[in-house]
């Protein structure tokens, strides 16, 4: 078969197979969209409800997903701050522990309080690291309460009344806010 014979065929007819509609797909899409039912003001409420209704239960376990992930964020800081502390002061037990471990015979006193002012010195950098702070109570200083404990009274003719005649113990602060008051005598 030849090129023009194929050319020259015709299209075979059945009467079975006929497209009913438009020609044009455009418009039949608009007639399409036509032949929709219509919905009614309920129905167009219910709609809206229901997409209102998944808006808020995606938005409260969106809430519930959140405060669960902060808690175990302040978990994880907790244990972090716990371990940083516990390395820092796990140092100072191995100062006490090379201590323990001098020979008894060969150490004087000076050498094991020099020892033992090292490991002040080092429990003293240790807890600084995390703004812990010593607060020594001066003779003669006023009483601040918000600073200092008194144990006691007593008469003193030359520091002023209301003001430190001695530290029987240092007080310590973190960040401004007070661990533990210095205890003091306070003169009367």
């Amino acid at each position: 078969m030849s090129h023009e014979d194929i050319n020259n065929m015709e299209e075979p007819q059945d009467d079975n197979f006929k497209f009913e509609g438009n020609d044009n797909p455009e418009e039949q899409f608009d007639t399409e969209a036509e032949g929709e039912i219509e919905l009614t003001e309920e129905d167009k409420l219910r709609k809206q409800l229901q997409e209102l209704n998944d808006k808020y239960l995606r938005t409260a376990a969106d809430y519930q997903n959140y405060v669960r992930r902060a808690e175990q964020n302040v978990g994880v800081v907790k244990e972090q701050q716990v371990m940083s502390i516990a390395r820092e002061l796990v140092t100072v037990l191995d100062h006490f522990d090379r201590a323990v471990e001098v020979d008894k015979e060969k150490v004087t006193v000076d050498d094991l309080l020099g020892g033992v002012k090292i490991v002040k010195d080092e429990l003293l950098r240790s807890i600084g690291k995390f703004g812990v702070q010593r607060v020594e109570a001066q003779v003669g200083e006023e009483f601040d309460p918000n600073k200092h404990e008194a144990m006691m009274r007593q008469p003193s003719e030359e520091v002023e009344t209301n003001h430190i005649v001695q530290q029987f113990q240092p007080g310590y602060v973190i960040n401004d806010k007070t661990i533990r008051p210095a205890g003091v005598i306070v003169a009367q």
